[in-house]
């Protein structure tokens, strides 16, 4: 067993630190999610360290130390230290590209204080990573609409989120962006199907409201 193994063995028998291991030999740590707000490896056969591999010694000992600092972030952000929660959470992601949250963090501190190139660039590197969940779609879309202002350049990235599974939230952004853009039948429809989500109580309102207005638009039109 080579040094690296020896001391995760060693941090596991100690039990200072939160480790898990199922990572498959071979196993790039690129293309994989370590921390725990992504998809964290379960653990098998906590009991015996033996047998953790070289590389599930490695993925564990990362995994622990991308949390440890993604979690630390939020006491630089308590300090008002930006720059350094930017900073932390670049890191984040370069061990742990599926961290959307950790993306999202530091695009809202970057354009947030005056860096809304910098934010937007991040967000599109999140997205690079994780083109399969409504997540990254969705920070875009809020990005274009809400801190730019530019309804129509959120509505693709909305219109992409809501083919994945996602929160009413979602739904209701891309029923705005409908509406500020002139469609209005697409953005009642938006609403309708946010209207069928458990515990939506705006969404009902909403689409009453776009028909009143649908109608009065093409009575107008008579």
């Amino acid at each position: 067993m080579n040094k690296l193994s020896c001391t995760a063995t060693a941090i596991l028998l100690a039990g200072s630190a939160t480790i898990v291991f199922a990572a498959p030999p071979g196993t790039s740590p690129a293309k994989k999610s370590f921390s725990s707000h992504g998809s964290a490896y379960s653990a098998t056969k906590p009991g015996n360290p033996a047998h953790v591999t070289d590389d599930q010694a490695s993925n564990a000992i990362l995994a622990n130390a991308l949390n440890d600092l993604f979690d630390g972030a939020d006491k630089h952000f308590d300090q008002g230290e930006y720059n350094h929660v930017i900073n932390l959470n670049r890191v984040v992601v370069q061990g742990d590209p599926h961290n959307m949250q950790a993306y999202s963090n530091a695009a809202w501190l970057l354009w947030s204080t005056d860096r809304t190139e910098s934010g937007l660039a991040l967000l599109r590197q999140g997205l690079a990573a994780n083109t399969t969940n409504f997540y990254m779609y969705d920070e875009l879309g809020q990005f274009y609409w809400l801190h730019l202002h530019k309804p129509a350049l959120a509505l693709p990235y909305y219109e992409k989120a809501v083919k994945y599974p996602c929160p009413m939230l979602t739904w209701h952004g891309l029923a705005h962006c409908y509406e500020l853009t002139g469609h209005l039948k697409l953005a009642a429809l938006a609403w309708e199907h946010a209207s069928k989500i458990k515990g939506d109580r705006i969404a009902s309102v909403q689409l009453a409201r776009l028909r009143v207005l649908i109608a009065h638009k093409s009575e107008k039109h008579i």
